[in-house]
């Protein structure tokens, strides 16, 4: 059961009222709730007094008992409510006695007893001074501030204030495992470690009057961490396109456990240490980093390499991807790009002849200052790497050029035919487009058109051809052969001799 007190204050002043005075008294400084508590009234200069006296209460309006006092007879003369108890005292059943005591006694001290307290004499309106009754109480609880201490983040700082309601006011201590640490209300913990978690601290609240106390107690959770962040794999990681992949991220020391995300440029991850990513495409390259947090922050980051097949972007005449035609003399550049990782190894050719080879690249380009005739043709780019077998892409040149002697083919500039046989003129060219073959016979110093002859063209060769038939003594002498494709430049004529066969020229 809660044991509380009163205080009964006492005012010193006494008045003097024909000749007598009156002070109040208390048996203790504080009253014990429900247990006795007596108030004094001391009437001075009180020989052959013959008055009553009068005990008041401030919440009663009127008073509150009154003892009689005639000489040397003191009775009570109106009795106090029931609890209270009021009687004559020393010196009252003398007539001849100075100083006489009147007692009034709180059986059972309440709470509506602390209030103020007095006495006087009905007659000679003499007053005593007041006492203040008050109740001595507590510790009935005790608080902290804050309510819940913790949990605090390591390095930090605690301050709890305990608190409780006591009169006379409590004393206070602070103790860890039964060793006083602070003796006042106040509990300061600075630079605070890990070490500390799980400590009781200990409030003990003392009312040393009524040697009573409490406790209270609360457990210190200090939050650490991370200390590292590990990662399950190493930097960088390779991987094929199209393959699944999870990355374990594991910080040290949390307490309690680390939160974790993940984040890829500005995407952001789902919140845990496990980064899975599947049917992985080459947009999903690039460094991610996972974060620990608790009561500091730690990062890892890896970087992801996502190997995957060459495949060719862009192929290129002078940076056209589709049929390119030029001038002879003009210069051209072919240009092979390459999307690939790891790099890919690139062949740039011309039918089956490498015209320029790079390894582990992304580019490989070719240039002509002046393109000839006979570079006409489809040119292929080859790409492959280590993930698959290589691709090809072609585009085709076709350059313009006038007619000219294939010289490949050996020229033959005078043919035989035997007298009534039949012989055919044949001459090789190079010329793109196709040439037309005009063809005359210059004999007799007369410049006859026999027409054109046959042309057979294969790429930019072309061979014109005139067949005479029954050759006679006159069809012998000098045959000229034009050679025209409406190129820039000029045509191509040229003559050829014709003589009977056996003969000496």
């Amino acid at each position: 059961m809660a044991v509380f007190m009163y205080i009964l204050v006492s005012m010193t002043a006494v008045n003097h009222v024909l000749g007598a005075s009156l002070s109040i008294s208390e048996s203790s400084s504080y009253a014990v709730l429900n247990q006795p508590f007596t108030v004094t009234c001391t009437v001075s200069q009180a020989a052959n007094l013959n008055d009553k006296v009068q005990f008041f209460k401030k919440t009663l309006i009127g008073g509150f008992t009154s003892l009689s006092q005639n000489m040397a007879s003191c009775s009570v003369f109106n009795d106090p409510p029931s609890g209270y108890t009021a009687s004559c005292g020393s010196g009252t059943d003398s007539s001849s006695s100075t100083t006489k005591k009147y007692t009034l006694v709180i059986n059972r001290a309440a709470v509506g007893d602390a209030t103020d307290w007095w006495c006087d004499l009905l007659t000679a309106t003499t007053r005593s001074t007041t006492v203040s009754l008050q109740i001595s109480s507590g510790p009935d609880s005790i608080t902290f501030s804050p309510t819940s201490p913790g949990p605090v983040a390591e390095g930090e700082s605690l301050t709890v204030l305990c608190a409780a309601s006591c009169n006379p006011p409590c004393s206070y201590s602070w103790t860890l495992r039964n060793q006083p640490i602070s003796p006042t209300s106040l509990l300061k913990l600075t630079n605070i470690n890990r070490s500390q978690t799980g400590n009781v601290y200990t409030c003990t609240v003392t009312n040393s009057f009524l040697s009573t106390f409490k406790t209270k107690q609360f457990t210190l959770t200090v939050n650490y961490g991370p200390d590292s962040v590990q990662l399950n794999t190493t930097s960088p990681l390779t991987v094929k396109e199209g393959d699944d992949v999870s990355v374990s991220c594991e910080a040290t020391n949390c307490s309690p456990s680390c939160s974790y995300t993940w984040k890829f440029n500005s995407d952001i991850k789902p919140s845990r240490s496990v980064l899975s990513l599947n049917n992985i495409q080459r947009s999903a390259a690039g460094d991610y980093t996972c974060t620990a947090k608790n009561t500091k922050t730690l990062d890892k980051t890896i970087t992801l390499d996502v190997q995957y097949r060459s495949s060719i972007t862009s192929l290129t005449l002078n940076s056209q991807s589709t049929l390119v035609t030029v001038d002879e003399l003009t210069a051209v550049t072919l240009r092979c790009d390459v999307d690939s990782n790891p790099g890919s190894d690139i062949k740039l050719l011309n039918n089956s002849q490498i015209l320029r080879k790079m390894t582990n690249s992304k580019q490989a380009e070719y240039m002509w200052n002046e393109a000839g005739c006979l570079d006409t043709g489809y040119y292929t780019c080859e790409a492959g790497n280590s993930i698959k077998s290589a691709v090809s892409e072609s585009v085709q040149l076709v350059v313009r050029c006038s007619p000219r002697l294939d010289h490949r083919v050996p020229f033959k500039k005078e043919f035989a035919a035997a007298e009534g046989g039949n012989v055919t003129l044949k001459i090789s060219v190079i010329a793109n487009p196709t040439p037309t073959f005009t063809w005359y016979n210059l004999t007799n110093e007369n410049k006859k058109e026999l027409g054109s002859g046959g042309s057979a063209t294969t790429d930019v060769s072309a061979v014109g051809n005139i067949t005479l038939t029954h050759v006679r003594q006159g069809d012998i002498g000098t045959y000229q052969v034009v050679v025209s494709n409406g190129a820039p430049r000029q045509d191509l004529v040229v003559n050829l001799t014709l003589h009977l066969a056996g003969m000496t020229r």
